[in-house]
């Protein structure tokens, strides 16, 4: 018992170092894991070691219990006892009637004897004078007497000894008379011979439990085991806590890392945690969050940069028209107040300059437009009838390009505002018109998407293509690669697919042709 509070002394000290280096370890999550470690061990051992100290005090008490000095010698006495009594009548047998005269079969029944017989030696030979069996004795024809127990007999004076025959509990008397041997079989009265195995079983189990306290209490075996249960569990608990602490402090640290991440303004962040329970749908919405936030904060740039350029076009529109009022003006009086001689010779100087008006006149219109942008009118429409509508007015301007549609039937009914959606489809065909250069292929094609979009379409043309940095910058207002363009024609169109609540990507390569995937 002493050595049982000396080892837990001893584990005492080891867990309050083990603790102390977790708290001063200089690593992430120490802190996380000495707390974590100590509620374990705690939870382990302030249950466990007052009942594993219970428990072993009352194996050991028990145990001294069953193991009181004296029962031994008690149960030996007892089997001593029963064994004098099966004896006894054997000796009496033998004191009752003259050995020298061969008993009866009648005298042997009545004494419930199977064999009585006198042996008689010479020159250590052993013969039988005469030996006298009960006739219902069950003992085999061929059985005799040992010669060992006749000599035990002659040299002690007097032998006897249990054998079994068969299913019999039979007990053999040999007394020595003078050079003979008288002998006498009989059977074990049953009363007898249960008493004498059940003692015989109680002083096994006595034996057993003897050698258990030899070398279970004298030796201190139920201490040892219990300190070292007490050890095992405190070891798990310790492994327990530190598989546990890195599920929680490696999740947990990689969630402070991403805000962080998203604290300086890096949205391209990911977290990547491999397990499968709460903390892996935690990292995906956290992913999913974020991916939302660049979006948004991507749209809301794209809108704030889209409502300055509106102002400055309001502002260009405002400022052109007003500088081609006079100009008109003028050019009309030049037109009037000058002879026809001269004006046939400022023919294509006038013409230039009224291209020039009409052309400025047109880009103020654009910038109006661009500038003045109603909100969308959501209604149902049949998209094929849309498709088809802007195809016919752009009939005149296709020259020699094909302009293929696969339209599904099943997207056709959507809701989007008609007018905004015509000038959509107008802008990117007119587009790609431009990049086939009347010599190649549009394709127009429509499916139904999943929820939450209604039809996902597709404009593909086979033209000339653009380069990553032109690809990167035709969202910009004002920026064209056209001559005449007014680079309002893609800005136009985003704001038509962010005002419908849609999505957009362009794919394209140099040489390769370009495709604008819309979802509405």
């Amino acid at each position: 018992m002493v050595r049982f509070f000396i080892w837990m002394a001893v584990l005492l000290v080891i867990v309050t170092g083990y603790l102390f280096y977790l708290r001063k370890w200089k690593q992430p999550g120490s802190p996380f894991r000495a707390k974590l470690t100590a509620l374990f061990i705690g939870f382990v051992l302030f249950p466990v070691i007052p009942l594993t100290f219970l428990t072993a005090s009352l194996l050991t008490r028990t145990t001294q219990l069953l193991t009181l000095p004296g029962i031994e010698h008690a149960l030996n006495t007892s089997l001593e006892s029963i064994r004098d009594q099966a004896e006894m009548k054997g000796i009496l047998f033998l004191e009752k009637y003259n050995p020298a005269s061969r008993p009866s079969q009648d005298i042997l029944i009545n004494e419930s004897v199977w064999m009585a017989g006198l042996y008689t030696t010479s020159e250590n030979m052993y013969r039988p004078v005469y030996e006298m069996r009960h006739l219902e004795s069950k003992l085999p024809e061929s059985w005799r007497i040992s010669r060992s127990a006749l000599n035990n007999a002659m040299v002690t004076g007097k032998f006897s000894q249990p054998f079994h025959s068969g299913d019999c509990e039979l007990f053999m008397v040999l007394k020595k008379i003078g050079n003979q041997v008288s002998a006498v079989v009989y059977p074990v009265p049953e009363s007898l011979n249960q008493s004498r195995n059940e003692v015989s079983r109680a002083l096994a189990v006595y034996n057993t439990l003897s050698v258990m306290k030899l070398s279970i209490i004298d030796r201190n075996v139920i201490w040892g085991l219990s300190v070292g249960f007490i050890y095992c569990l405190t070891f798990i608990a310790v492994l327990t806590a530190r598989q546990l602490s890195r599920r929680i402090h490696h999740p947990v640290n990689q969630l402070v890392t991403g805000m962080q991440k998203v604290a300086e303004d890096n949205l391209d962040h990911q977290i990547h945690i491999r397990a499968k329970d709460e903390f892996r749908f935690l990292a995906e919405s956290f992913n999913t969050m974020i991916q939302d936030l660049k979006s948004s904060r991507d749209k809301l740039i794209r809108m704030e940069r889209i409502a300055a350029w509106q102002e400055v076009a309001r502002r260009m529109s405002h400022e052109i028209k007003n500088s081609l009022t006079p100009l008109s003006i003028s050019l009309r009086r030049i037109r009037t107040h000058l002879p026809s001689k001269v004006q046939s010779g400022m023919k294509d100087s006038l013409s230039a300059i009224e291209e020039e008006l009409n052309h400025l006149e047109n880009m103020a219109g654009t910038f109006s437009k661009f500038a003045h942008m109603p909100d969308p009118e959501i209604v149902p429409i049949s998209f094929k009838e849309i498709v088809d509508s802007v195809l016919q007015i752009l009939e005149p301007v296709r020259g020699s390009v094909q302009i293929k549609t696969q339209l599904s039937e099943q997207a056709d009914r959507i809701q989007a505002d008609p007018g905004l959606l015509k000038q959509l489809l107008n802008n990117l065909i007119s587009n790609g018109l431009d990049a086939c250069h009347e010599t190649g292929t549009i394709l127009i094609t429509s499916e139904s998407d999943v929820s939450p979009f209604q039809i996902k379409l597709e404009i593909r043309d086979d033209g000339e293509g653009m380069d990553e940095e032109t690809l990167e910058k035709m969202t910009q207002p004002y920026f064209t690669t056209k001559k005449n363009g007014t680079g309002l024609g893609m800005a136009i169109v985003y704001k038509i697919v962010e005002d419908h609540n849609g999505q957009i990507n362009i794919v394209s390569s140099k040489d390769q042709g370009t495709s604008v995937q819309i979802r509405l």
